[in-house]
């Protein structure tokens, strides 16, 4: 991920207690992506993406602020790349459940104890950019697995993990 220049001061626009944010990103093809890392910089220009990604680097406040609560109610609609939340609220669900194993599903599972545990998403557009870089796609492997533990959360409503946060934390 390379973050625009405003990504930390869009964040800090809608923080509110009581919420977690989530916003969009850009996605970069392979040329634009090699061009990026060969230069060895984080400056990308509007004009050198592609129609299909623009909307995701454009910034309004007005608009950003409008659609917080508005665009994107749905839960399943998240981007882990570009994902805000107060420590205070991680702790309380206990963070990343570590029985997760490899891609699929873990950050999904994460916004729904958020949700059982009463915080609110705010979607962050029209602010936070971020600029995804292109990558090979990562293995799936235990994708069916994870999807199992995602659904136990939605079923029974879990706000806390077993395997999480917790055990690194000193008391």
């Amino acid at each position: 991920m390379v973050l625009g220049r405003h990504f930390i001061e869009d964040h800090l626009d809608l923080a509110e207690k009581g919420y977690y944010v989530c916003g969009s990103r850009v996605k970069l093809d392979w040329k634009l992506t090699n061009k990026v890392l060969e230069k060895q910089t984080g400056r990308i220009h509007f004009f050198q993406l592609k129609k299909t990604v623009t909307p995701n680097a454009l910034r309004s406040g007005i608009v950003r602020r409008f659609l917080a609560e508005r665009y994107s109610k749905g839960l399943n609609h998240m981007r882990a790349c570009n994902f805000a939340f107060w420590k205070k609220d991680y702790v309380r669900v206990n963070g990343n459940d570590e029985n997760f194993v490899g891609w699929g599903y873990e950050h999904l599972e994460l916004v729904y104890r958020f949700h059982n545990a009463g915080i609110k998403k705010k979607f962050l557009k029209m602010g936070g950019v971020a600029y995804h870089l292109r990558h090979e796609v990562s293995s799936t492997y235990n994708k069916s697995t994870n999807f199992l533990i995602y659904k136990d959360t939605i079923d029974n409503q879990r706000t806390f993990c077993e395997n999480g946060i917790d055990k690194y934390l000193q008391s």
